[in-house]
């Protein structure tokens, strides 16, 4: 019978995510074969997994997941005590497993093996935890069985080869030898050894072919041989034998060990399981045998197929279903459908498994409509990656998903433009209540939910008072009085939670027992790379407990923290350790302190056992993609890269002409995704497929693994019209030289019919044949020499008869696209080259420095030739090391040495002149530049109006940002007079208010200031570098001032600690806001954003004492009050009149201000006193100014 057409792929490897649907494969008829995986992160989970078929056990079998030959016959016992069968290592009983067994509430093990495969250490440790152990055993591996047989008490044995390379015929007999309660007796092959006395008198079954167990056993015991070919045809021989004339409901498949006979251990924990359900084993390696096929194809009411242990291929899984009569069933690298059930969460489903890693890197997805995307979480099942986006999207709104390179085995899956449309047309659901212990209810909904207030929930009847915390699906309440959740019953009752489509939840209730909670959570599961350690805790814990100090490893006397951390979920987080903190690669202790679970028990095992994975792995290029200008190409590697690597020694980029395009800068994206490279280009890159060649990268890893060579193409499409950028005329020479903005179509640049010339009159004639037509400037320009003649009896003079305009029309671009308006004309007068009245719109200048080592100026027409005798720098003592031209309008000058600071105040560009030509430089015609500065639109007659040039020459427009300015060990310093105060010093001024006067006190600097400081402080974080803790410390933000004035380019902050602190360094960080390294709001006075700055440690800053700093604060605020009462004062007249103050009063007021200085001066002062001063100063005042006559 035939019977399946799809199949439903889940897991039993810990949910989440647990609504959505599972994967359906293909569909054609209402019935389903289920496909589970039963697999952990290791063989000992795996084993695990398997064992959670079992909800309690009273027995358990203990074997060696190393040493599995003395296991091999366990499988019966372990189906006669109806007990799972767990693995260990030889010296110590293994965590998860040690775990399980308390899980399953055994009572009894039973160890199979001697001492050297499972330790006495062993033993004891169980025994210690009250379980009471027997060991079987025997003096070798076929003794062993034989002991194990004796327990059975079986009348039926199969007889099998024990040797090693011989193991797998005794895992296909495991789950029928444990259904019929049949020993499996181990041999050398040869002869019946040390189970001849278990095998005598029983009836016996021989598996595996002569070649495996000899005919002479066979003979011996009078078996019935199982064999075939291979291993694989022995299985299904065993699987004939045993369930031919049956029909099964489940078969499990495992790795048939072929390829490492140590993989057939995930086949010895399914054994018993497998027996109990009369289920067999599928042995499958890299193809499904023609035996294995044929049983399979005979077997039409199997429901679910088990896969135990990853790793097995997925085409041989995939046979399976189909021998099973599924059809279709094809792993793809694809993405089968992508959906929206809600406007939080996008659901991709992918055709196969996927690689974790890549699957949830969210720089490989993006969506239109500016949809930002927060993270992605892989389903356990491997195939449905969750996106998780910043607010939300719109509902019944078309988006487009585009999926870059997912890495699934060996091959990548992308997907382009993927439509899909959000439908969310449900109410929030409640679909689970329970306890956390008795201070907190975990509220998981259908979808997540936006709106969530303590009104919207009541607990045993009465609105819930206290905290509401949501997480995307799942809302926490921790009520505010303390006893609000004693042991008991209780009900919650939800109404108007509301998810993002403004959808309410309906009225609902729900029951919910809480249990008295005194037990600390534990680590439960850890899994380490040396930069990142993912914590899974054994219970949710209080996120407000979690902290990236709470995880650390210690080197020597030194306490290594996390540097950061990251929520999964409820149980789960992970810590990173970055730069110098990063783990070492061997077995080490890592401590975890302070959190606590809901009831407030805190960690208490807080010490426990991690082996680094060494991340050996070459970091790929997964993709390359042009911005549309056209200059910065984005490469995406699969592993954030090494800073070292940011050089362009190891990028090569050539245009599709093979002609290598200068590097300006490389740099990673961001601070956060290091994956993403940015190439930033002196050009933009033509239109077609240019090249892009990368050599010798390396990964941030401890090795840092380098990446084989990559060569890939940059195709740059073009659809913009092309412009002219320049022309020269050199009438001496009758050259005629126009430029263009891009790469022209050489053709119709050569062409003589494109071209005409035109008198006054605006008659016009084409150009003479013998017109030379010259492109260059790889075809971004042409060049015309035209003959003496136009004709024999008509000499070709510019300006005169018919050479008056030359117009172009018909000309292109490579990529097809017409000049704009189809044509153009340029005059045909030798008009000097000069300075260009402004270097783009952004400025009013003509030159710009675009770093601190590289100046630019633009010009009228393209200039060929230039060199450094042709400028000279003023203000400054950089020295001009390289003058660049390329036939374009902008020369670039290359400095010796940076600029002293990032500004160009004070700065000029001279041009050298000799005869009134600049010195040593032409245009692209031949003819020379004139230093003259434009002014104005091209007039009628060529000529270009002129402005005058300062003395000290042209003006530089400063697109430099401003830079924090070290001292010489690279810290910053501490303010010579004041203890506490730390200095950020600048490289130029920053942006402030003009209006105030420089000899102003600080305060009032400070205080004209206060909105744009506010600002500043922002960009800025301040951390304890040592000492108790490492909290970030609370600071006031001021321009910097000392016995010279103010100084605009300095920063000062000031620590205000809660507590007294002893002396210690700071971190201060300047944070990242954008793409191109700079900070939010701090900028220079012309307007740039200063650039951000790593972690950065300050000198040691003296101990602070509170109270001092305190008493400091508030002598602060009296000196302000004394000088506005000052202020008051000098300026007030006694008198009757308007606007005057009542007699006498002055005097009043000038006491009580000498009473507040004689305060603020005394050497005893306090924070209290200064403070009494204070109120005493402001009552004296407000008394003063009621005293004013108004009418």
């Amino acid at each position: 019978m035939k019977k399946s057409s799809r199949v439903i792929s889940t897991l039993l490897l810990g949910a989440t995510l647990t609504t959505l649907s599972a994967n359906v494969f293909a569909v054609e008829s209402k019935e389903t074969i289920e496909k589970k995986l039963l697999a952990g992160n290791n063989r000992y989970e795996t084993a695990v997994k398997v064992s959670e078929k079992w909800e309690k056990a009273d027995n358990v079998v203990l074997v060696n997941a190393l040493a599995m030959a003395d296991a091999l016959a366990a499988t019966p016992l372990a189906k006669l005590k109806d007990a799972p069968i767990l693995l260990t290592d030889a010296g110590e009983l293994t965590k998860a497993t040690k775990e399980r067994i308390e899980k399953l509430g055994a009572k009894n093990v039973f160890v199979v093996g001697g001492e050297g495969v499972v330790s006495k250490a062993v033993v004891a440790e169980l025994e210690k935890a009250g379980l009471k152990v027997e060991r079987i055993s025997g003096v070798d591996r076929f003794e062993t069985s034989a002991k194990v047989a004796s327990q059975l008490e079986a009348k039926k044995v199969a007889v099998v080869n024990g040797l090693n390379g011989r193991l797998a015929d005794a895992l296909s007999v495991a789950a029928p030898a444990a259904e019929n309660n049949m020993a499996i007796l181990l041999t050398n092959g040869k002869d019946l050894g040390a189970v001849k006395d278990a095998a005598k008198d029983k009836e016996a079954v021989v598996v595996g072919g002569s070649a495996v167990v000899a005919d002479s056993i066979k003979s011996d015991l009078k078996a019935e041989r199982l064999g075939g070919a291979n291993r694989n045809e022995t299985n299904a021989e065993v699987m004939k034998k045993f369930y031919g004339d049956k029909q099964v409901k489940s078969v499990y498949v495992a790795k048939d060990g072929a390829a490492q006979e140590n993989q057939l251990v995930d086949a010895l924990a399914a054994g018993p399981v497998a027996g109990k359900e009369g289920a067999p084993i599928v042995l499958a390696g890299s193809d499904l045998s023609a035996g294995q096929k044929k049983f399979l194809e005979g077997q039409g009411e199997v429901a679910t197929v088990y896969e135990v242990g990853g790793g097995i291929k997925t085409s041989t899984v995939n046979d399976i279903m189909k021998a099973l009569g599924v059809k279709d069933v094809v792993d793809k690298a694809e993405v089968s459908s992508v959906k929206a059930t809600n406007l939080k969460e996008v659901v991709v489903t992918f055709g196969m498994k996927v690689d974790r890693d890549s699957a949830e890197d969210k720089t490989n997805y993006s969506i239109n409509k500016d949809a930002s995307i927060d993270r992605v979480e892989l389903s356990e099942d491997g195939r449905t990656a969750v996106i998780i986006v910043e607010g939300s999207l719109k509902n019944q709104d078309k988006y487009k998903l585009t999926v870059d390179k997912v890495t699934a085995g060996d091959k990548e899956i992308t997907a382009k433009d993927y439509e899909f449309t959000p439908m969310d047309n449900a109410y929030p659901e409640v679909k689970e209540v329970k306890s956390l212990g008795t201070k907190a209810i975990k509220v998981v909904f259908s979808e997540p939910v936006n709106k969530v207030n303590s009104n919207n929930f009541k607990l045993d009847g009465k609105t819930f008072y206290g905290s509401v915390t949501e997480d995307g699906r799942e809302v926490i309440l921790k009520p505010y009085e303390k006893d609000a959740l004693k042991p008991g019953e209780y009900k919650l009752n939800v109404e108007g939670v509301e998810d993002y489509a403004k959808f309410k939840s309906l009225p609902s209730e729900h029951k919910f027992t809480v249990v008295e909670d005194k037990v600390a959570p534990k680590v439960e599961k850890v899994i380490a790379t040396l930069e990142k350690v993912k914590i899974t805790f054994s219970e949710d814990v209080d996120p407000d407990t979690v902290k990236a100090s709470n995880l650390y490893y210690k080197s020597g006397d030194k306490k290594v923290r996390a540097d950061r951390y990251r929520k999964i979920n409820g149980t789960t987080y992970e810590f990173y350790f970055e730069g110098d903190n990063r783990l070492p690669g061997y077995d080490m202790t890592m401590y975890m302190e302070d959190v606590k679970d809901y009831s407030d028990n805190k960690i208490t095992e807080t010490s426990f056992q991690v082996k680094p994975e060494v991340d050996q792995e070459r970091p790929k290029v997964k993709s390359v993609t042009l911005s549309t200008d056209k200059k910065t190409v984005t490469v995406k590697f699969s592993k954030n890269i090494h800073n070292d690597s940011l050089d362009a020694k190891y990028f090569t980029i050539k245009d599709k002409d093979s002609k290598v395009r200068g590097i300006e800068s490389i740099k990673h994206a961001n601070s956060t995704d290091k994956n993403i490279v940015k190439i930033n280009l002196y050009e933009e890159l033509p239109a077609g497929k240019n090249t892009i060649k990368i050599v010798g990268v390396k990964d941030n890893t401890y090795l840092q693994n380098v990446m084989l060579d990559y060569e890939g193409t940059i195709d740059a499409a073009d659809t913009e019209s092309p412009k002219r950028d320049s022309y020269s005329v050199n009438k001496d020479t009758r050259t005629v030289v126009v430029t263009f903005n891009k790469k022209m179509d050489v053709a119709t640049l050569a062409n003589h019919s494109n071209y005409v010339l035109a008198n006054k009159a605006g008659n016009t004639r084409g150009i003479p044949e013998d017109t030379e037509i010259t492109v260059i400037q790889d075809g971004k320009g042409v060049r015309l020499v035209f003959p003496e003649y136009m004709d024999k009896d008509n000499k070709l003079v510019f300006g005169e008869n018919y050479a008056y305009r030359l117009g172009y029309m018909g000309v292109r671009d490579e990529a097809g696209n017409f000049l704009a308006q189809h044509s153009d004309s340029i005059l045909l007068k030798d008009v000097a080259a000069i300075v260009a009245e402004k270097y783009d719109k952004d400025t009013d200048k003509a030159v710009k420095a675009t770093d601190r080592k590289t100046i630019k100026v633009k010009f009228t027409q393209s200039i060929n030739k230039a060199s450094k005798s042709s400028f000279e720098l003023t203000g400054t003592n950089a020295e001009i090391d390289e003058v660049i031209t390329n036939n374009t309008n902008v020369v670039t000058i290359k400095l010796r040495e940076n600029l002293s600071n990032t500004s160009t105040d004070g700065l000029g560009l001279k041009l050298n002149v000799k005869d009134g030509k600049v010195v040593d430089m032409e245009t692209s015609a031949g003819s020379k530049v004139e230093y003259k500065w434009q002014n104005g639109d091209q007039k009628d007659d060529g000529e270009y109006p002129t402005q005058a040039i300062p003395e000290k020459g042209l003006a530089i427009d400063d697109a430099l940002a401003p830079e924090v300015k070290l001292e010489k060990d690279q810290s910053y310093s501490v303010h010579p007079e004041k203890k506490n105060v730390i200095v950020i010093p600048f490289t130029e001024e920053l942006n402030h208010d003009k209006n105030v006067a420089k000899d102003a006190s600080i305060e009032d600097i400070n205080k004209a200031n206060a909105t744009l400081l506010a600002q500043y402080k922002t960009d800025i974080v301040v951390t304890r570098s040592f000492g108790s803790n490492k909290d970030v410390e609370d600071f006031t933000l001021g321009f910097y001032k000392d016995k010279d004035g103010v100084d605009y380019s300095k920063l000062e902050v000031t620590i205000m600690p809660k507590d007294n602190l002893k002396a210690s360094r700071y971190v201060i960080e300047l944070r990242k806001y954008n793409s191109d390294n700079e900070v939010r709001y701090i900028q220079d006075v012309p307007g740039n954003a200063a650039l951000a700055k790593e972690q950065t440690y300050t000198a040691v800053v003296s101990e602070i004492d509170k109270t001092e700093n305190d008493k400091e604060v508030a002598k602060k605020e009296l000196k302000e009050e004394i000088d506005k009462a000052n202020l008051l004062h000098n300026g007030a007249t006694e008198g009757t009149a308007v606007g005057e103050y009542a007699v006498d009063s002055k005097a009043t007021l000038k006491t009580a201000i000498e009473a507040a200085e004689t305060a603020h001066d005394a050497k005893d002062a306090t924070k209290e006193s200064l403070n009494t001063a204070k109120t005493n100063l402001l009552k004296a005042v407000k008394t003063f100014e009621d005293g004013k006559v108004n009418s």
